[in-house]
């Protein structure tokens, strides 16, 4: 039998201090190749930095440059083109002369629906190039392009169908699946952690950036009221996670902790080895976490993969992932996280339901599942 010949658009990485950096898309793309390694020969198409400095010189590369770099490394022979990213798929318009069958990723539609902060600037220069209308306008116009969209949730595929009006029909959701490393860590990696990392014997965590939509302002306030109402001196809060944000947002965080006296009871640790997750998720008393919007939610799915009771939003694709196995809250109503906090931190047969549950929930998302699937669709584009 012979291989599927795919290329594969994984597309721009995201800056940082000056440095690009590729974040959840990469995951699954690797995740999925790794699983249908024998069966699809895949064709990597990465981003190329621009090599020149010319005005504007990222604008004229990511539109004009780049695109035609991503058709001249289309192979001649491909059987189908998979975009990994919604943010690349504008390249799609690129490719229209080419005639195989192309599928799209959706991993979520949050610029549209909690839009980044560009420049006017920025934007000006966008359309008098053309390149955008609206974000709506411009992202429907790019995904009437694919032949078959993935989308990780069917949150996704509702909000897809809800603001850009696509057909039902064009749309698969295909679940992420949860790494191997994720599970329950033997005594000599828990002893290694909670040393290295110093960590109180209870704590809650929380792993993500600082973003709005990731509601940490809400988690801090929350956890005030929980120390206050409930007497708890000794319990504290650890995020995990680079801030992603300005240094003036991140400062109003900082003095938040302060107003609210919790200098010593949060603590800050910007990264963790992915080796390592697993068993700072399986000390903690509970992980919280409670955005607003979330296209799929791995770090819930992870918690609960490596023995963690979790407490998250009942908002978007978060019921999905965590089922029955976890708590639902409202994202607004600080009231009911910390009762919710306080019922697992001082109920240690609750506590060991929600581990047991979280275990099993975790077992229905896998990347054998997500590729298979994957492959089903190829083989259906194809034929």
């Amino acid at each position: 039998m012979n291989k599927i010949k795919a290329d594969a658009i994984v597309g721009f990485k995201h800056k940082k201090n000056g440095q690009r950096e590729m974040f959840g898309k990469s995951r699954v793309f690797y995740k999925t190749a790794e699983k249908l390694h024998g069966i699809v020969d895949y064709n990597v198409i990465g981003y190329m930095e621009p090599v020149y400095n010319i005005p504007l010189k990222n604008l004229v590369h990511d539109f004009v440059v780049y695109p035609r770099m991503v058709r001249n490394s289309i192979r001649k022979d491909t059987d189908i083109i998979h975009v990994f990213s919604q943010e690349e798929a504008y390249l799609l318009k690129f490719l229209k002369e080419n005639d195989v069958p192309k599928v799209l990723s959706c991993l979520d539609i949050i610029s549209l629906i909690f839009p980044p902060e560009i420049t006017a600037r920025s934007t000006k220069l966008l359309k008098s190039a053309n390149l955008i209308k609206s974000d709506t306008v411009r992202l429907m116009k790019h995904f009437e392009n694919a032949d078959r969209i993935i989308t990780i949730s069917n949150n996704t595929k509702n909000d897809l169908i809800q603001y850009l009006k696509i057909s039902p029909e064009k749309i698969q959701t295909i679940y992420l699946g949860v790494d191997e490393t994720f599970k329950i860590p033997n005594q000599k990696q828990k002893d290694h952690v909670k040393l290295k990392y110093s960590l109180p014997k209870s704590f809650i965590l929380y792993l993500g950036s600082e973003q709005p939509r990731k509601n940490f302002p809400f988690l801090l306030k929350s956890f005030y009221k929980l120390k206050k109402a409930y007497e708890l001196p000794n319990i504290k809060l650890i995020k995990v996670g680079r801030s992603q944000i300005g240094l003036k947002q991140h400062n109003e965080i900082i003095k938040l902790i302060r107003t609210l006296n919790l200098e010593k009871d949060v603590i800050f640790i910007n990264h963790i080895p992915d080796e390592e997750l697993n068993a700072i998720y399986n000390a903690a008393t509970v992980f919280v976490y409670p955005s607003l919007y979330e296209g799929f939610g791995l770090p819930p799915l992870e918690a609960m993969a490596s023995g963690c009771p979790v407490i998250t939003s009942n908002t978007s694709s978060l019921p999905e992932v965590v089922g029955n196995a976890g708590m639902m809250v409202d994202p607004c109503d600080i009231n009911s996280l910390t009762q919710k906090i306080y019922e697992i931190v001082s109920d240690h047969g609750l506590a060991s339901k929600l581990r047991k549950n979280g275990l099993n929930q975790a077992k229905l998302f896998n990347w054998n599942k997500t590729s298979s699937e994957t492959l089903k669709i190829y083989n259906d584009l194809i034929s």
